[in-house]
C-alpha cells in the first residue's frame, strides 16, 4: 500500500553521497588526513613497541597510500 503511493525515480551508475564539512581542505586532502591520523592510532594499538611498530610501518603506509588513490580517482 504505502510502495504504491510512493513516486521515486533512482538515476542508475551515479553516487549520491552526503556533503561532509572539510574546512578549508579539499574532501580528497581532509580523507588523507584523517585516513593517516587513523593509521597512527591504529598502528600504535597493534605495536606498543615503538621499534616494532617503525619495522612494520612501511607496509601500512604503501596499502593505506594505494587504498587512498583509488578511493580519489573513483571521486568517492
Amino acid at each position: 500500500e504505502i510502495a504504491k503511493r510512493c513516486n521515486v525515480t533512482v538515476r542508475l551508475g551515479e553516487y549520491f553521497l552526503p556533503q561532509f564539512p572539510t574546512g578549508d581542505m579539499s574532501t580528497e586532502d581532509y580523507l588523507v588526513k584523517r585516513a593517516k591520523e587513523g593509521l597512527e592510532e591504529r598502528l600504535a594499538f597493534l605495536f606498543p613497541d615503538e621499534e616494532e611498530r617503525l619495522k612494520r610501518r612501511p607496509e601500512y603506509d604503501e596499502r593505506l597510500e594505494t587504498e587512498l588513490q583509488v578511493i580519489n580517482q573513483m571521486g568517492f
